[in-house]
């Protein structure tokens, strides 16, 4: 049996120390003490792919249920953040309505 005695240090030409207000980004969020919002990259993203997949879903090249599996996954992700505000002010903008056949 081996015995491995490992030795963590930091390299501190990439490591930098913040103030804790500024928030550290972890997984396409930023995390504050006290709560979590979306980067703002991210929100700017989520904003062009709806409304590119609005276009798409009225010129009938993308199905609803693909378009609702995509937004029930984007939903997921951002309700891991305070975007409560954010969600609703999004997808008011989008009026998704299936064409009569």
């Amino acid at each position: 049996m081996r015995i491995f005695k490992w030795t963590l240090s930091l390299n501190y030409h990439k490591a930098h120390v913040y103030p804790v207000r500024t928030g550290i980004p972890f997984l396409g969020f930023r995390v504050y003490p006290t709560y979590r919002r979306l980067r703002a990259d991210n929100v700017r993203l989520a904003r062009r792919r709806l409304q590119r997949q609005h276009a798409l879903v009225l010129a009938g090249r993308l199905s609803h249920a693909r378009l609702q599996e995509s937004l029930r996954a984007w939903i997921a992700h951002a309700s891991h953040a305070d975007t409560w505000r954010l969600r609703r002010r999004l997808l008011a903008k989008l009026v998704f309505s299936r064409a009569a056949r």
